[in-house]
């Protein structure tokens, strides 16, 4: 039997169970269920801007009926889409997101929580940024009124304790623009990835970029973050290319970025830099301001070609990428045919099917497309 008052130390407990161990959050859900007969419970995050799920768990939900919500219905709700524009925090009934006359009329209702008998219930959200918004729902038969607003009562005190175990997962694990998965694709360009708070303090490098700073050659990271130049007026430059951008970022009227160039010492080219805005609608929860991202590119460097992505780029077979980058390193087509085991012919059979791919008449030109394809990988 729940019990409000008896059981909300337990409830907060399983709060912050989850809070540490994100796999809970499960057992939380179950419990909410208790709440009324016949309740599934969900925690979801929700994009109202694209009527589209990022992520969540369920609670006595069968499988098909999440997957079609998720696949389908999720467009149709109307709770969704009106949900978003209320306070985080704020613990509502579904009646007072959306009349229930005008749910009963809805084709969610009448293809999908009715087969469910499902018809009410209560939602509060933990955190919200342009539109989208994480929230906990338990969703069951109908009740009355009373229990309703005494469910929706108990989620508001819950509310701040699932505020603050959000916090601590996003923190943890999480929702954040630099996931692992993105680290490790920065990690393998050939060129410096800086991402900027707003205000031009850095919150990520990729290993390419803090190799770069580690030469202090024209380009500095300081402590606190910014990036710096050893020439003041390059600095300066960059610095307003910096801030323009992040005022866009923050949806002011500011700059779309651009190209800069930084000196560096005797003998060799100055590093490329490319500024450009990162608006908040283009990353998960942590940044609601949006961000700046700095790429370094060093001219110096010889390109990296891959056979891989010779074939992604201009659609050639892994044959005719090896024998274009062999090309590229300057051998001739009977050195290439000796080196990779094949005949002359082959080789210029290759080279023929490459260049008809690519439209291109001359082996010059085949090179100075190959390099430009490792130089922008």
């Amino acid at each position: 039997m729940f019990d409000q008052e008896r059981d909300l130390p337990e409830f907060i407990g399983l709060i912050y169970d989850a809070a540490v161990e994100p796999s809970r959050w499960a057992t939380f859900l179950d419990r909410l269920c208790d709440m009324a007969p016949g309740a599934k419970s969900v925690m979801m995050l929700h994009d109202a801007n694209t009527r589209s799920i990022r992520q969540s768990t369920t609670a006595r939900w069968e499988e098909d009926w999440t997957t079609t919500y998720t696949d389908y219905y999720v467009k149709l709700n109307k709770w969704t889409e009106a949900f978003a524009y209320f306070d985080v925090g704020y613990a509502a009934t579904v009646n007072e997101i959306v009349p229930r006359d005008v749910t009963l009329k809805s084709e969610f209702y009448g293809d999908w929580l009715r087969p469910q008998h499902l018809i009410t219930g209560v939602t509060v959200s933990i955190f919200k940024e342009n539109l989208r918004y994480m929230n906990f729902s338990v969703l069951s038969q109908d009740t009355d009124d009373d229990l309703q607003t005494r469910n929706a009562t108990f989620l508001q005190t819950l509310s701040p304790h699932l505020r603050r175990a959000g916090q601590i997962n996003r923190q943890m694990s999480g929702l954040t623009f630099v996931s692992s998965a993105i680290e490790q694709a920065f990690d393998q360009l050939d060129r410096g990835v800086v991402l900027l708070h707003a205000d031009g303090r850095s919150f990520y490098c990729n290993t390419r970029a803090e190799q770069f700073f580690n030469l202090r050659d024209g380009l500095v990271l300081y402590r606190d973050g910014h990036i710096g130049c050893q020439s003041q007026d390059v600095e300066d430059r960059l610095n307003r290319a910096i801030f323009q951008a992040g005022e866009t970022a923050r949806g002011a009227e500011g700059s779309s970025g651009g190209l800069m160039t930084v000196p560096r010492r005797a003998g060799l080219m100055p590093w490329s830099l490319m500024v450009s805005p990162i608006p908040a609608s283009a990353l998960n929860f942590g940044h609601p301001e949006g961000a700046v991202a700095v790429f370094i590119i060093d001219p110096n460097q010889k390109p990296v070609l891959s056979v891989a992505s010779l074939r992604a780029v201009l659609g050639l077979t892994a044959s005719e990428a090896r024998v274009a980058i062999a090309l590229t390193e300057g051998k001739s087509p009977e050195e290439i045919a000796k080196e990779q085991g094949n005949t002359i012919l082959t080789v210029r059979t290759h080279l023929r099917n490459a260049m008809s791919k690519t439209g291109i008449s001359r082996l010059p030109e085949l090179v100075a497309l190959v390099l430009r394809c490792g130089s922008s990988s």
